[in-house]
């Protein structure tokens, strides 16, 4: 019974080990991220937001996702603004917006983001944050594919 019971305490420390090596090496690589975003580096940023979004090396917060978002978008970073969209869109880490997606998508779908510009001919097709517009989506169909968008 005893020889059972150390066995068990032997891998329950085994695994615990390997978590903590685990987070230790998580935590160094979101450490060198961290200290670029809080530097204002827009690509560290919106990494930092894709990180917080997806649970990825950190806990997964929406609210900090759209915040570190919010910090590339504002410095003009298309990928960051497009991401930022779909968070008013959803709801996801802010209140609720259509208004405020479309925005968001029109800023990033300017600078070639392809994929603000196929969320963006979505609203003008479907009337979400702005009013219907066939001729509008159509145009940003269009632009979307030609930059490269496989779902455009």
């Amino acid at each position: 019974m005893f020889e059972s019971l150390n066995l068990k305490k032997s891998a329950l420390v085994w695994a615990l080990s390997a978590l903590a090596l685990i987070l230790l090496a998580q935590t160094g690589y979101n450490a060198e991220l961290m200290r670029a975003a809080l530097n204002g580096e827009p690509d560290a940023q919106y990494s930092l937001g894709w990180c917080y979004y997806h649970g990825e090396g950190v806990m997964r917060d929406l609210r900090e996702a759209a915040r570190w978002y919010a910090q590339a978008a504002e410095q003009g970073h298309p990928d960051a603004q497009c991401n930022l969209g779909w968070c008013y869109f959803k709801g996801e880490g802010v209140a609720e917006d259509k208004a405020e997606a479309v925005k968001w998508w029109r800023t990033a779908a300017q600078q070639g983001n392809s994929y603000a510009q196929y969320n963006l001919a979505w609203s003008y097709e479907n009337g979400y944050g702005l009013a219907r517009n066939q001729k509008e989506a159509l145009k940003w169909y269009r632009e979307s594919a030609s930059g490269g968008n496989p779902i455009a």
